[in-house]
């Protein structure tokens, strides 16, 4: 150790007291020979002093990218704290603004949200180009920080690559020209996040040991230390479950893995709200947060029901039985049904003026309920591919109970909500959920009207799953369908987070002229003879996997038409490039706005009856396990 460090290692404070700003007595217990101050020994914490030599400049290079500045860094961090955050936040909030404030050598959770953050730039931030240029170079300074990191060997260290990691893996997820081989892991895939997960023991509940919290390895853990393991692992959870099921796999986090115990909002002595897995950060309302979080949970724990009858190497095989088909469909409507008012797109956004917590509160909602319409699509196109079990056939259903009808409700809803939530620019939140999924239901929509020209269906006979797009439409027709293929394509034109957005909406653009195309030729033949109006008609009984393999068509050549731009437009020679700087807001300015509004939002007496009743619910697991044995009360 050089004398300089020698000397502020004697003199500092340690870590943990300069970040609790607290008095430390780091340097008295050294010269007895002790290595930890008496904080830490009290709170059983890792005495660390982590030096810092002398800042080279006022507004240094950071990571060592070409062209990004201080000032560049914290417009990108703050892009994704607005966006990106309210999503799934894996991290906390108020740890990742002390992060950013201290300017940290090589911290990838910083580069991490600074690289997502990039992308959601705003215009007048940044022009498209170049804010994905830089994305481009983050990414690469990211995957280079990753590989020649030490090992970590901490649990703090362990979980920065986590976090850092989990908030990647977004990036690499929306990528639609990625191909998914199953000889290859990505650094930031879902399974490598998973498996670090268990590596670093996580999955299991710390427990109490001569009065100090253990994890599985037998290390001492914090109180504090123990909500960051919950809180990554309920994310991960989450990740892994959806994730696996999109890509007709099994979880890798199995139910008899963990024992973290399921979070759980709650009072706390300073009469705010905490949730050990601080999955979601405080907001205006804890109970609208309580409540969107519990739901997240119950729909995460349907679909690993799901998961084991729709996708299972069993059900690849033999297919799915009908009762778990009745089941799924029974038990997405129970999920709807039981949605509370207070956290539905409509009842978000009914006061109209968009302040910073009215904006949280839309992302957070429109991102529940997009989720819930992909695990829709997602079972119906599993069912499609792997069809009914042998010797079984599924019974004439009500409309109401047709996982044909449950789609085609869920395509109106998502056309609704997509159509709203793009004219206030908040796609942009999250690419491979929001606009991925409005891409999906546009090219079903074409699929649905190529095979079944002649559409026509009572409103009233779809399964209630939100308001329609076509309200005052009296019999929803073929042209209805392509008026909402329409909406949603207009809808991914406005993702401008996603360098593809553009490309995308162009090709999904010539899907709907060619099916407008088969439309009008079915119109035409409509005045023919009857003969051939009957022939016609004969053409067209399709069936729901003539629709799927139609779709999955589509989806093809939109991913064979994007491959051909990437390597031309962001080849090596664009590692170095200038960042223009642009008027953004002031890093310590949105810091005081963040923390005006956490402390204006000290939750009334009747929102804490409301977390409070959440939290006496049954809790997620109980819940969907009843809804799928038809036994909810």
């Amino acid at each position: 150790m050089s004398k300089e460090r020698e000397r502020r290692v004697m003199s500092a404070s340690c870590d943990a007291c300069r970040l609790r700003k607290v008095t430390c007595d780091r340097r008295i217990r050294l010269e007895r020979g002790e290595a930890e101050c008496s904080a830490c020994d009290r709170h059983g914490l890792k005495c660390t002093f982590t030096w810092n030599p002398k800042r080279r400049s006022k507004n240094p290079n950071p990571y060592q990218i070409a062209g990004l500045t201080r000032t560049t860094l914290h417009a990108c961090v703050v892009a994704y704290m607005r966006y990106a955050a309210p999503c799934m936040p894996v991290l906390d909030i108020g740890a990742l603004v002390a992060r950013v404030d201290e300017e940290r050598d090589a911290d990838l959770v910083v580069l991490a949200t600074a690289c997502m953050g990039a992308g959601l730039l705003e215009p007048a931030v940044m022009g498209a180009e170049d804010k994905f240029k830089l994305q481009y170079a983050m990414e690469k300074r990211f995957r280079e920080l990753l590989l020649t990191k030490a090992p970590a060997e901490s649990l703090d260290e362990k979980a920065d690559v986590i976090e850092a990691t989990y908030v990647m893996s977004d990036l690499i997820t929306s990528q639609v020209s990625r191909p998914d081989d199953p000889l290859f892991l990505d650094a930031l895939s879902y399974e490598v996040i998973a498996r670090l997960v268990f590596e670093a023991g996580m999955h299991r509940e710390p427990v109490l040991v001569n009065g100090r919290l253990q994890d599985c390895a037998g290390r001492s853990v914090s109180a504090g230390q123990a909500r960051r393991m919950s809180r990554i692992f309920w994310s991960c959870f989450i990740q892994d479950t959806f994730r696996a099921f999109g890509r007709r796999r099994n979880a890798l986090i199995r139910d008899e893995d963990y024992d973290t115990e399921l979070p759980v909002w709650m009072l706390s002595p300073e009469n705010d709200f905490d949730a050990p897995a601080h999955l979601a950060q405080r907001s205006s309302t804890a109970a609208f947060d309580s409540t969107q979080l519990q739901f997240m949970l119950r729909l995460a724990f349907v679909v690993r029901a799901i998961s084991i009858k729709f996708v299972t190497p069993q059900a690849q095989g033999r297919g799915v039985a009908v009762a778990d088909v009745q089941r799924a469909m029974t038990t997405f409507r129970a999920w709807r049904d039981e949605l509370p008012a207070e956290v539905v797109w409509e009842a978000v956004m009914a006061a109209g003026a968009i302040d910073e917590v009215t904006r949280r509160k839309g992302i957070k909602s429109l991102f529940l309920e997009c989720l819930f319409l992909r695990q829709v699509i997602g079972t119906w196109s599993a069912l499609c591919e792997y069809g009914l079990r042998q010797g079984e056939e599924l019974p004439m259903p009500s409309a109401s109970t047709s996982m044909d009808e449950l789609v085609l409700a869920s395509f109106f809803r998502i056309a609704k909500l997509d159509g709203e939530a793009a004219r206030l620019g908040l796609l942009r939140a999250q690419r491979g959920v929001l606009m991925d999924l409005a891409a999906t239901y546009a090219i079903w929509g074409c699929a649905l009207v190529q095979h079944m020209p002649d559409l026509a269906i009572l409103p009233n006979q779809l399964v209630p799953l939100g308001p329609l797009a076509l309200e005052a439409t009296l019999v929803i027709t073929a042209g209805d369908v392509l008026v909402c293929v329409a909406q949603l394509i207009d809808a991914v034109s406005t993702c401008d987070s996603s360098r593809d957005s553009g490309e995308i909406a162009s090709r999904l653009r010539s899907f709907l002229a060619e099916t407008h195309e088969r439309h009008a030729q079915f119109q035409a033949q409509l005045q023919a003879g009857p003969q051939q109006q009957q022939q016609q008609q004969q053409q067209q009984q399709q069936t729901s996997r003539d629709i799927h393999e139609t779709m999955k068509a589509m989806q093809r050549q939109l991913r064979q038409y994007i491959v051909p731009s990437r390597p031309s437009r962001f080849g090596p020679t664009d590692y170095c490039f200038s960042v223009p700087e642009r008027d953004t807001e002031p890093w310590q300015t949105f810091v005081e706005a963040q923390a005006l509004l956490s402390s204006s939002s000290s939750p009334s007496s009747d929102e804490a009856l409301g977390a409070l009743s959440v939290a006496e619910a049954p809790d997620a697991q109980h819940w969907a396990t009843a809804a799928w044995n038809g036994s909810l009360m």
